[in-house]
């Protein structure tokens, strides 16, 4: 009995000594949100629809809402683009501070202008741009987006994009503040968005 006991203790020992040596990675991780704030980054350099570049200082003290999206898609980019401007309407004075962005994953198609014009159906404050293939990846990549083209069996059909569907929060330096998941409702979005913008 007393070598059980001795065994036991030895083996807790051992495990006290484990956890301090392991010290820090013993912390929870950082959840999803927590690692996205660390990892995207909300700066661009794009085109608008008359071909003038574009950043995110271009609008300056203004908050940005970000979608990433093309103009063939036939669901989830014009659901979320009208609920855009159901939030825009709902948001009353704080809208002033709000400014919509419909970023392409789709340069191949969705010139400036063809973006530009697509935007014009949901409202007259969100901004549609495009750009180069490299411009597009760049800043799909400071976002952690995931896009990719996907043919349809019929060749004449062309095809589709498959992409991430997050709706982003960009304060006016740039930085990420929070995201959304593209099915949020337009009060959802204005509640979050009231958290951050006065």
């Amino acid at each position: 009995m007393k070598k059980i006991v001795v065994v036991w203790v030895v083996c807790v020992l051992a495990l006290v000594g484990l956890f301090a040596w392991l010290g820090t990675g013993l912390l929870p991780s950082p959840t999803p949100k927590e690692q996205s704030n660390t990892l995207i980054n909300g700066r661009f350099s794009l085109e608008d629809a008359g071909g003038k570049i574009v950043t995110n200082a271009s609008f300056a003290d203004h908050y940005l809402l970000v979608f990433f999206g093309y103009t063939h898609c036939p669901d989830v980019c014009p659901t979320t683009l009208l609920t855009f401007q159901k939030t825009i309407d709902h948001l009353g004075k704080r809208a002033e501070k709000l400014q919509p962005l419909f970023i392409t994953v789709d340069p191949e198609r969705d010139t400036p202008k063809v973006v530009g014009d697509y935007v014009k159906h949901f409202g007259d404050k969100i901004v549609g741009l495009s750009g180069s293939a490299e411009q597009i990846k760049q800043t799909a990549d400071h976002f952690r987006v995931y896009y990719s083209k996907i043919m349809n069996d019929d060749p004449a059909m062309g095809y589709m994009m498959d992409h991430s569907a997050f709706i982003y929060l960009i304060d006016p330096q740039g930085n990420y503040v929070v995201h959304f998941s593209a099915d949020s409702s337009a009060q959802t979005l204005e509640d979050g968005i009231k958290k951050y913008i006065d």
